[in-house]
């Protein structure tokens, strides 16, 4: 198997999220699964390094999916590892700004926690954030990499591509909408990474973009995302 075997949890004097409200576990794809919120704020809320995340989670993460992605994003986050922090909210009636985050600028992983509707307490969604990290710290030290080049000649077919529809078809119902959400992607095409990463609307785009038969936008960047880690289909 590609995920390293799971370790027991730690044990811990005190279980800080007693007394706290956790709204549901957010998700990315299909059910929540994992660790339950309570489980991951006990064990990490005190935790400033991302990489002490990703370590916790390599060893004690229940999905084997969630270790066996960790594993392979690690090296990348020792070189450089992402601060870390988790959002207290103070009313659970309240919705989260971000249920996960990462701020390229300050080179920092967030998660909503305790306190809001919803909570970004999950495998899925600080394994996302960590990736999204461990990518854009990727690419900034291997600009020549095969994979980095694919993905910046990707978002340049992208761009014609839209474009061209645009110019085709941009007075329809869909060709307004898309202008109005991506009109700051199509004039700074550089955050194509973090769109492709983080926004839903951008990503069920790309699933309609065909840039050779059968093979979508968004199945050509998953697969050369995966490429950067050397993630397989078994990892998967």
């Amino acid at each position: 198997a590609s995920a390293p075997k799971q370790k027991p949890l730690p044990k811990l004097k005190s279980t800080p999220s007693e007394g706290l409200n956790f709204g549901r576990q957010a998700k990315i794809g299909g059910e929540p699964a994992g660790l339950a919120a309570e489980v991951l704020y006990d064990h990490i809320h005190t935790m400033e390094s991302g990489l002490e995340v990703a370590e916790f989670l390599l060893k004690h993460a229940e999905l084997d999916s969630t270790r066996a992605l960790i594993r392979r994003i690690l090296p990348i986050l020792k070189k450089d590892p992402p601060a870390f922090s988790i959002e207290v909210g103070g009313d659970i009636s309240t919705s989260a700004t971000n249920l996960g985050v990462y701020r390229r600028a300050t080179h920092e992983v967030g998660v909503s926690g305790p306190g809001f509707v919803r909570t970004g307490l999950t495998e899925e969604i600080i394994t996302h954030e960590l990736i999204h990290a461990a990518t854009a710290r990727f690419i900034a030290l291997n600009p020549n990499h095969k994979s980095v080049k694919a993905l910046d000649a990707l978002n340049t077919d992208v761009v014609d591509i839209i474009r061209r529809q645009l110019s085709e078809g941009g007075h329809s119902a869909e060709g307004v909408k898309i202008r109005e959400r991506f009109a700051a992607y199509l004039d700074d095409p550089g955050e194509f990474i973090t769109l492709a990463l983080t926004n839903p609307d951008f990503q069920r785009l790309l699933r309609t973009i065909e840039i050779e038969p059968k093979k979508t936008a968004w199945n050509k960047f998953t697969r050369l995302l995966a490429n950067l880690f050397g993630v397989t289909a078994e990892d998967e």
